[in-house]
């Protein structure tokens, strides 16, 4: 019984842990998302006089993220 308790609190941590890495990463997501508004590196559809591709602002995002 102790072996399994042990064992349930193991996985217990575990699940923590993932949701805690998951918050981050969202947390993260967001800050890099908000940087490229305020960087006005936008798509059309923001504005549309200084408008980027999709793929180049996924990009800047994707490479705000790598230097964080």
């Amino acid at each position: 019984m102790l072996h399994h308790n042990l064992a349930d609190g193991h996985q217990f941590g575990q699940q923590r842990l993932k949701i805690f890495q998951l918050e981050h990463i969202g947390a993260l997501i967001r800050k890099a998302v908000q940087a490229s508004l305020d960087a006005n590196y936008v798509t059309e559809d923001i504005d549309k006089n200084n408008a980027h591709s999709t793929s180049e602002v996924g990009e800047w995002v994707v490479n705000y993220i790598k230097k964080a």
